[in-house]
């Protein structure tokens, strides 16, 4: 497996994207529940982000452009509106691996305990 995250901000970018391109918070425990990359796309509310899920939108910003040149995602900015980025996955979430290691549903578990825990603690991934 491609060793992609190497810190929070990369998986937490790429779980808060994949879980707002669903309409439906899903903890990915069935490979059935991913769906295929190129499905994968859309325009991203980086405030909306920041208000669902307590992600700064510096962070998804730096997290998505860490990928893009790596061929995770194809990140393309508003030219109207600096805080609305199009995201567009160009590889399947399961290859995409961490370094310590971190996967994607780790990601979008921590994700969602964060939305619930609203913790004003920092975030410390070990």
């Amino acid at each position: 497996m491609e060793k992609r995250f190497s810190s929070a901000d990369e998986l937490l970018a790429l779980a808060a994207f994949y879980v707002s391109g669903h309409g439906t918070e899903i903890l990915l425990e069935d490979d059935c529940d991913l769906e295929a990359p190129e499905d994968v796309r859309g325009w991203l509310l980086l405030d909306q982000i920041h208000q669902d899920y307590g992600v700064e939108s510096d962070t998804m910003l730096a997290g998505l452009e860490a990928h893009a040149p790596r061929g995770a995602v194809r990140l393309l900015r508003d030219r109207v509106s600096a805080g609305t980025v199009y995201v567009e996955l160009r590889r399947d979430v399961r290859q995409v691996q961490g370094c310590r290691p971190w996967s994607i549903r780790q990601g979008v578990r921590l994700l969602l305990d964060m939305k619930n825990t609203r913790s004003p603690a920092p975030l410390r991934l070990v």
